[in-house]
């Protein structure tokens, strides 16, 4: 090789370099972009939930508490026209939590992010957000606490973000996903964040409707209150392990996160779906999954395999079958 031309390659090698770190510090100052818009918008969100949404037609939407019970002016949990309880918990009352999401989404950049549980939009900003102007949103939610809110709350949350396509069907999620698989087919969504119900029979159930919305290519899952410690959260770890032990998900990562000064009271994991013959079994007995709630971990890994059915196997007439 020549002078000149080491001195070429030196120049070239030094300017690709250069060209990198130019890249790297526009993506670096996007994303912080992105972080700010979601900032301002989670607490323009949180603001409207705590100020204004119980006062919007003489309070129609604040009916039912999270805890159950009835509005009532005044309540001694709820000062003032305070609406956060008129909906379910949600991931904005966690840094850790939506930093992880909005992390996970930058990372996989999806184009169609489908959601079980828009509930009040913290999470459906956050994904979005993060992913780009290029992502879409489907969303399957059915508002039974406050008929209404998240309605509301979902046109509102459109408005703020017009270059996103964003869709979503009220109603029970189950029987949306099957209908609109059964009119377009799989191969949707290439990002699916689950937090719709949470008991395991539920959580297992809406598994193989997922695995055939979601894109085979780009098949991440995201599963929500796994691994924390409120009551909630045992039904979807289990589910979680049980998914994973299957081999009809694999992990990637998880996040513990806490709230109001309590630690590990929120988690989600992320994984993908797998096909093929990493799945132990076609057919399970859900309800003998949940039956291994509260056991040992390497006690369930042992009750798990008397779940798989084979084709031939009678099966006991209690059994909550799933097919993959």
């Amino acid at each position: 090789m020549t002078a000149w031309s080491a001195f070429a390659c030196a120049a070239c090698l030094a300017g690709c370099s250069c060209l990198l770190d130019i890249v790297q510090a526009v993506e670096s100052c996007e994303l912080e972009r992105r972080q700010a818009v979601l900032e301002t918008l989670h607490a323009v969100l949180n603001s409207f939930l705590a100020h204004w949404a119980c006062r919007l037609d003489s309070g129609m939407y604040c009916q039912k508490g999270r805890d159950g019970r009835a509005f009532e002016e005044g309540r001694s949990s709820f000062e003032g026209s305070d609406g956060e309880w008129a909906v379910s918990g949600h991931s904005g009352e966690s840094v850790e939590q939506t930093k992880f999401l909005f992390e996970t989404a930058a990372w996989i950049s999806p184009q169609q992010i489908c959601e079980v549980g828009f509930n009040a939009g913290h999470s459906a900003l956050t994904l979005l957000l993060a992913a780009g102007e290029n992502s879409s949103y489907l969303g399957f939610d059915w508002s039974i606490l406050n008929p209404g809110l998240n309605e509301e709350l979902f046109r509102m949350i459109r408005s703020w973000l017009p270059h996103h396509n964003m869709n979503i069907q009220w109603g029970d999620a189950y029987l949306s996903i099957r209908s609109l698989l059964l009119q377009q087919g799989g191969g949707v969504c290439d990002m699916i964040f689950y937090d719709g119900p949470h008991d395991v029979l539920q959580v297992l159930t809406f598994m193989p409707l997922l695995r055939a919305l979601v894109v085979k290519s780009r098949p991440f899952l995201l599963v929500d209150d796994v691994g924390c410690v409120e009551p909630i959260c045992r039904h979807s770890t289990l589910a979680w392990r049980f998914l994973l032990w299957l081999g009809m998900v694999s992990p990637i990562r998880c996040q513990v996160s806490g709230k109001d000064g309590k630690e590990g009271v929120m988690g989600v994991c992320l994984g993908r779906f797998q096909w093929g013959q990493r799945v132990r079994c076609p057919t399970f007995d859900a309800r003998c999954v949940a039956h291994t709630l509260g056991m040992l971990e390497q006690e369930q890994h042992e009750s798990w395999s008397k779940c798989c059915l084979k084709p031939a196997e009678q099966v006991n007439s209690d059994a909550y079958l799933i097919r993959l």
